[in-house]
């Protein structure tokens, strides 16, 4: 049995439950509907169109948006991506037909269209979404789901000459939602129930933990090829990342080619989960840009450090961890050093929350050394930590930009760093010294190096002497590094007393700066050890919110400082006690990332202390 519903003249088959919402909508008198039936029947079974005027060139299966209205008509035109962000409930439905401008035509909302191109379609029964390219529809999800997506209806017959179901209800906004109150919205607004008014407000909140980083660094690969071109892919099908709280899956590879020479460019994901490069430095805190890696090129080397920091890690705490901190050391990369050699055994480092394994022993470096007043020379493959002349003679960075020979009899003190650079790991910053002693090339300070290395960990120190017998530097001595704290190389900080200059100048010890007991003063003095250790607490290493640790030889008159960042005391509560030659942390939040804490220890002595 047919049925008529009458709207004012307007002659529509169509009963929409949210009809309300519709602007420039007619007024609905009444409406009939014989045999029992429902509006749930009425959508299921029946067609729900509404007689139209075009507003300019309509094609069969556009999506059509009120513009307006007559005494028997709706006003529509072809809906577009800008009018349905604006008006998303004047949408009115699927034109039936071709419908030239000024012409008359139906909108279907509920209801079948025959004749219609689905050849595209997956198959039958799949959905059908609004193409906001074009105004009509589309086959296939939109590719940005971002996007608000607007579904259609469904396919019913996968054919050049096919058929559809149209299913379209006028979008509801979530302010029309009856238990839902929007006043004074703003960006980053979300919902929250209000159980004394039983609404659902908008709200905004002043701290909010956004997720930004890698989900893991196995499923993914990262690398630059000898044209600078760095490449990043799936390890297998596809890897999550977060931008800003927003889970994206990717699965396809991505390349940008560096090509800014003698500086550092910083490869990351975009907002949209695009690989992107820049050479100003990006911002570590920015939940919007996800570092993947630091690139430097000189001429055509380069080297690369893995930066894919995981998604949970605090950003803060990340930045301050950077700036003041640098790369830790955790365990192996022992080092043997000769004339010609060098070998350096597998270990592992912390780049902030990254865990870095060497892999393996190592027994080639690349060697590292100033370009003039900017910008480093880079050569790779390194078989011995110094750098040698075409001559065969020992060399050093006098800051020129060209390596000198290094004065026979005279050292040069070469400084050996374990890097993320998964290709060569191994880094050593050529020595800026022609020390004519032994004690002033010891006491030679920490080079100068003309990039960002935070992600640097110095781990020794060696020294080679030009001779005659061994023009190309004869190895004499190595100092280790690897447990000292010795903050970013760029600007670093030796706490080792070994290490510092001036130690033999006059009046540089003074009686009146030592204090100790006039009986077995040897054995006094050997208790005058001040030590830095470094301790890295990984995630799964805390038990019952308590870690332990014992460092040999301390006792209760010692001194001790604990230096970690201020967001482990307002985050996780840190505290800690010392009793005997254990140090106890505890915390009241297990920490979800590891934790890098720096101990100093102060030997306490009778009479005094230095």
């Amino acid at each position: 049995m047919a049925r008529t519903v009458v709207v004012n003249k307007h002659h529509v088959d169509q009963v929409v439950a949210d009809y309300s919402t519709l602007s420039n909508k007619p007024q609905i008198n009444s409406v009939t509907l014989t045999g029992n039936k429902t509006e749930s029947d009425l959508r299921l079974n029946e067609e729900v169109k509404f007689r139209v005027k075009a507003s300019g060139n309509i094609s069969k299966g556009d999506i059509c948006q009120i513009n307006g209205g007559g005494t028997d008509y709706l006003d529509v035109v072809k809906a577009t991506g800008a009018l349905i962000a604006s008006y998303p409930q004047d949408l009115i439905g699927v034109a039936s037909s071709d419908i030239a401008d000024g012409s008359y035509g139906y909108a279907v909302s509920i209801g079948i269209i025959t004749g219609i191109d689905t050849s595209s379609a997956s198959g039958d029964g799949t959905y059908i979404y609004y193409d906001r390219t074009n105004g009509g529809i589309r086959f296939t999800r939109p590719a940005n789901q971002n996007d608000k997506e607007i579904i259609v209806g469904i396919v019913l017959k996968k054919d050049v000459n096919g058929s559809i179901r149209v299913n379209l209800d006028a979008i509801p906004t979530v302010s029309s939602i009856s238990d839902v109150t929007i006043s004074s919205i703003s960006n980053g607004d979300f919902l929250q129930y209000n159980g004394s008014s039983n609404r659902w407000l908008n709200s905004t909140v002043a701290v909010f933990k956004t997720y930004a980083g890698f989900g893991n660094r196995t499923d993914s690969t990262i690398a630059v090829d000898g044209s600078g071109v760095v490449t990043l892919a799936p390890a297998v099908t596809s890897f999550v990342v977060y931008v800003n709280g927003t889970r994206k899956v990717l699965t396809n590879t991505q390349t940008v080619t560096v090509t800014a020479d003698q500086t550092i460019t910083y490869i990351y994901l975009d907002a949209d989960g695009v690989l992107q490069k820049e050479t100003s430095v990006w911002d570590i805190t920015s939940g919007t840009s996800i570092p993947v890696a630091i690139v430097f090129k000189d001429g055509s080397t380069y080297s690369l450090t893995d930066e894919r920091h995981g998604y949970e890690r605090n950003k803060a705490w990340h930045n301050w961890s950077h700036m003041n901190i640098g790369t830790m050391y955790r365990s192996g990369l022992t080092g043997s050093f000769g004339n010609t050699t060098l070998s350096v055994t597998q270990g592992v480092i912390y780049d902030e929350d990254l865990m870095f394994d060497t892999g393996g022993t190592k027994t080639a470096t690349s060697l590292w050394y100033r370009n003039a007043t900017s910008g480093m020379r880079l050569v790779r493959g390194a078989t011995a930590c110094k750098s040698v002349s075409g001559g065969g003679v020992l060399q050093y960075d006098n800051g020129s930009g060209t390596l000198q020979d290094v004065s026979l009899n005279s050292y040069t003190t070469n400084w050996v760093y374990a890097s993320n650079d998964a290709t060569e790991p191994i880094y050593t910053v050529v020595g800026q010294n022609n020390s004519n002693t032994l004690t002033l090339a010891r006491n030679t300070p920490a080079p100068t190096i003309n990039l960002s290395t935070a992600e640097w960990k110095l781990i020794y120190k060696v020294i080679y002497r030009h001779t005659n017998g061994t023009p190309a530097g004869e190895f004499i001595e190595s100092t280790d590094y690897r447990a000292v704290q010795t903050g970013v190389p760029t600007s670093s900080v030796i706490t080792d007393h070994a290490t510092l200059i001036n130690r033999d100048a006059s009046n540089s010890h003074p009686a009146t700066a030592i204090s100790y007991s006039t009986t077995n003063v040897g054995a006094e003095l050997d208790a005058r050890t001040n030590k830095t250790y470094t301790l890295t607490i990984d995630v799964g290493e805390w038990t019952a919110n308590s870690y332990s640790q014992v460092i040999t030889g301390l006792t209760d008159n010692d001194i001790v400082n604990i230096q970690a960042p201020d967001s482990y005391y307002s985050t996780y509560d840190l505290a800690y006690t010392q009793s005997g030659d254990t140090i106890t942390f505890t915390v009241t939040v297990t920490p979800a990332v590891s934790l890098s804490i720096v101990i100093g220890v102060i030997k306490a002595i009778s009479g005094g202390a230095l």
